[in-house]
């Protein structure tokens, strides 16, 4: 439980970071952590690493699409909340908990895809393209 805590500490700072840099949109945060939320209950329910990682493929896709920008400028602190998760999913499955590891995994992936696709330059393209308000 406690690792939950620091993760989350970790994601709160990130946030704070984001928003001291003057940023007025931090949709690609938000819809992280409302990605987390569905993949706490999938892992809470399921435990099945299939299903986390096709459910994290998408859900970052979406991320990325929706907050293209936030993650474009602030790679650093989706690659901080990927390694963060990845180290704590890790310590997680050691010690046995694995609705914990499922869920850090989860996010773990969703921050990941999000920064893979941040360099896609069609990606970047396509979602300019349709976000034009």
């Amino acid at each position: 439980m406690i690792e939950v805590i620091i993760f989350l500490l970790a994601v709160a700072v990130a946030l704070i970071l984001v928003l001291l840099n003057k940023d007025s949109s931090f949709v690609g945060f938000v819809a992280l952590i409302g990605a987390s939320v569905i993949s706490f209950l999938v892992a809470y329910y399921f435990q099945s690493l299939f299903l986390i990682v096709i459910l994290s493929a998408v859900i970052g896709t979406i991320v990325s699409y929706m907050g293209y920008d936030e993650i474009v400028k602030g790679r650093k602190w989706f690659y901080f909340i990927s390694i963060t998760a990845f180290v704590l999913e890790i310590f997680e499955f050691v010690i046995g908990n694995s609705v914990e590891g499922f869920w850090l995994a989860s996010v773990s992936l969703v921050s990941f895809v999000g920064v893979v696709l941040s360099y896609n330059k069609k990606f970047i393209k396509l979602c300019k393209r349709h976000n034009k308000v």
